[in-house]
């Protein structure tokens, strides 16, 4: 059980970091730009996120939902 909770604590934690910095930039960014500009930059920051979470959906997270349940050799032989 403790390994599961540390598991979860770190996985929180990166979580509330990646989230911080993202909050830190857009204000930042909002502070140092105009309005037009910062509407650029959130539709860019936005094209991007989805660009990239559909990436992943695409390529890196079906291997993890397939392999997670076969034996530690064919896991190994996906990777």
């Amino acid at each position: 059980m403790r390994g599961l909770a540390g598991r979860l604590s770190w996985g929180l934690a990166d979580q509330a970091v990646s989230s911080l910095t993202n909050f830190v930039v857009g204000v930042f960014v909002a502070r140092e730009l105009g309005v037009t500009a910062f509407g650029v930059f959130s539709l860019a920051w936005v094209t991007y996120g989805v660009l990239l979470n559909v990436s992943r959906g695409l390529a890196t997270d079906p291997l993890v939902v397939r392999f997670s349940g076969v034996a530690a050799d064919l896991w190994r032989a996906a990777t």
